[in-house]
């Protein structure tokens, strides 16, 4: 399996991915000779932009991206010609850009939580180790169409039904099967 940007990573159900990453889905934002870097899509936190920085003055929710760098903020959006500096992931989705401007735009109302999304920290990968994880079936890979920004909370379970229907008894299993 070749994975690009671009691409989502649906965890295999029952795999022994750490909890972090126990039913994400995480879009592929960078992949290369180097290693690869996600962000987790589907890990809502508790705080809003606001609660974070309270300079900017919009209530959007921030995402776990991951393990790496969990301090530091990130943003992925569809908003190019509005955040100058941003660099071309995927068709209309793009990484990170001026943040000033970006506070300027969140201040005015400028943006909505449909233009982009925030996370704290990201998920990487060493070189191989994304294949090898994939080649131990921790990961589906689907080729995504389209991220829709606003509607990412329970999207495991309709990604892991359209990718392969059989596995849909996964979507009620209780995180540790020792649990039931």
């Amino acid at each position: 399996m070749v994975v690009k940007k671009g691409n989502v990573l649906i965890a295999q159900p029952q795999s022994s991915c750490t909890d972090i990453f126990d039913k994400s889905l995480i879009f592929i934002a960078d992949h290369h000779t180097k290693g690869s870097v996600g962000f987790i899509l589907n890990k809502p936190l508790e705080c809003t932009l606001n609660d974070l920085l309270p300079e900017i003055h919009a209530d959007f929710t921030i995402y776990r991206g991951g393990p790496v760098e969990d301090e530091n903020l990130y943003f992925i959006h569809k908003v190019p010609h509005l955040i100058p500096n941003s660099v071309k992931i995927y068709k209309n989705i793009y990484w990170g850009g001026d943040f000033s401007t970006v506070q300027q735009l969140l201040n005015s109302n400028a943006l909505q939580d449909s233009d982009i999304m925030f996370f704290l920290g990201y998920s990487g990968w060493g070189v191989n180790q994304l294949m090898d994880e994939i080649e131990e079936e921790h990961w589906l890979v689907s080729q995504q169409q389209e991220i829709n920004f606003t509607q990412t909370y329970n999207s495991w379970e309709r990604k892991i039904k359209e990718h392969n229907p059989e596995m849909a008894f996964w979507i009620n299993a209780p995180n540790n099967p020792s649990y039931n």
